[in-house]
C-alpha cells in the first residue's frame, strides 16, 4: 500500500515535554519555531524524508460528509452500528477491532475482505496519526479516499499536503502567541515533530 516506509518507524513512549517545549516556540504568523539560535522551519521535505510519504503529488485527498451517515459507511464496512459513529465520525476503537480476527488459520481469505481490512487500517492510521482530532474517531468524510481501491494507499492521493495542514492547524491552535484563549491539546500528526527535532539537532 505505500505505507511500509512510514509503518517501519519505531517510536517510543514519550511524556511529550519535547512536544511541549516545541509548541512554546511555535509562532502562527510565520509558521516556524522560534530559539535563541534563530528560527526553525518544520519543511515539507523534512516530512518526506521522515516518514516516505509524497507530498504534493497525486490526487487531492478528498473529503464527502455523507460518510458521516451511518447507511454511506455501512457500505465500506457491513456491520457496523450507530454506536460506533459519534458525532459524524467513525470511533478508532470500531476501526481497531479490525486486526483481531487478522490470523489466516482462522479464516478464508478473499480480495473483498482483504480490500475491508485495508481500508479499516489506513481509516486508523488516519484517526490516529495523521488527522488526529481527539484520538478516538476519524472525521468519517475522509472515508471516501478509501472508496477507490485502484488507488487505495499512499500513491494515488497527496497524503503529506493535508497532513501537513492539520499539523500547522493544531500548533496554530494550541499556540501561545494566538489570540483569545488556546486550546490545551494539539491535534493532527504532532508526533513526527520528535522525529525532526532529534534529526535537526
Amino acid at each position: 500500500m505505500g505505507f511500509a516506509e512510514f509503518c517501519s518507524i519505531n517510536a517510543g513512549n514519550s511524556d511529550n515535554r519535547l512536544i511541549h517545549a516545541l509548541v512554546e516556540r511555535w509562532w502562527p504568523s510565520t509558521h516556524t519555531f522560534h530559539f535563541l539560535c534563530g528560527k526553525l522551519g518544520f519543511t515539507p521535505l523534512d516530512f518526506i524524508m521522515l516518514t516516505g510519504i509524497s507530498f504534493g503529488r497525486g490526487r487531492k485527498l478528498p473529503y464527502d460528509e455523507r460518510y458521516s451517515k451511518l447507511e454511506e459507511v455501512e457500505k465500506m464496512f457491513p456491520g457496523i452500528t450507530s454506536s460506533d459513529i459519534r458525532y459524524g465520525n467513525t470511533t478508532l476503537t470500531y476501526l481497531k477491532s479490525w486486526k483481531e480476527p487478522l490470523n489466516p488459520r482462522f479464516h478464508n481469505y478473499d480480495l473483498e475482505i482483504n480490500i475491508m481490512y485495508a481500508q479499516a487500517f489506513v481509516a486508523y492510521m488516519m484517526g490516529n496519526i495523521f488527522f488526529s482530532i481527539d484520538a478516538t474517531s476519524l472525521r468519517a468524510g475522509y472515508l471516501v479516499a478509501l472508496t477507490d481501491y485502484d488507488i487505495l494507499g499512499t500513491s494515488g492521493f497527496d497524503w503529506g499536503m493535508p497532513i501537513m495542514v492539520a499539523l500547522y492547524w493544531g500548533l496554530n491552535e494550541v499556540s501561545v502567541l494566538r489570540d483569545g484563549n488556546a486550546k490545551q491539546s494539539i491535534t493532527g500528526f504532532y508526533a513526527v515533530l520528535e522525529f525532526w527535532f532529534w534529526v535537526e539537532r
